[in-house]
């Protein structure tokens, strides 16, 4: 990345409008349903664990082909990853950039934690102490089409969901998922449900957006 600019450091305005410019106007128009941003992050972490083809990235996220054609076109423009005809894989800045976010996506498979069909967890490395807004991090993920959704950290080896413990809502042990994703002191997480499994994976890279401020 030219000049050090740090790219973790989010705009209000969205992750990536400084980076599209005028290119974030196409690929709104392309229907990704809502949070543009999160099918955008989705994507730039599958191609983080190494070359995939466009018809693999359009089964992990449910998106069409040509709405990955234009997610890809834009990611390339902004020098986030390349393309070969053997598939897409992150370009050093792409590397740096999601290497900065300290997202992690696990391979636990949970069922039966958050409301809907097919669950899904993301791990967020050190940023518990952002977790301060669990209600937006919830709203987030479900205005991304999720049917419910559980933002958790671990704090002094104990698990707890802020939001849910101040409202006095019981919500199910999460304990076990986090020993399964390897959760430490600081760490945040979310489990997301929904219809499917990539809506899973969408509504919580969603709530991770907002967890990170962005």
């Amino acid at each position: 990345m030219s000049g050090g600019t740090k790219y973790t450091e989010c705009s209000p305005k969205g992750m990536f409008l400084g980076m599209l410019g005028d290119a974030g106007e196409a690929l709104n128009k392309c229907p990704m349903r809502r949070s543009t941003d999160a099918h955008l992050l989705f994507i730039l972490h599958l191609c983080d664990r190494g070359r995939i083809s466009r018809m693999t990235l359009a089964t992990e996220t449910g998106l069409t082909d040509g709405c990955i054609r234009t997610a890809l076109r834009h990611l390339r423009s902004i020098g986030m990853i390349e393309t070969k005809h053997t598939g897409s894989v992150l370009t050093p800045a792409g590397e740096e950039f999601i290497a900065g976010m300290e997202i992690g996506i696990p391979d636990a498979k949970p069922s039966g934690i958050a409301e809907g069909d097919s669950n899904a967890v993301l791990l967020a490395h050190g940023k518990g102490h952002l977790m301060t807004d669990c209600l937006g991090i919830r709203d987030a993920a479900m205005k991304a089409d999720a049917k419910g959704c559980i933002p958790f950290l671990m704090e002094k080896g104990k698990i707890r969901s802020p939001y849910y413990d101040s409202v006095g809502v019981v919500y199910p042990d999460l304990t076990g998922l986090a020993q399964e994703i390897g959760m430490v002191n600081g760490d945040a997480a979310v489990v997301c449900g929904a219809d499917t499994v990539p809506e899973a994976y969408v509504a919580a890279f969603a709530s991770m957006i907002r967890l990170l401020g962005c």
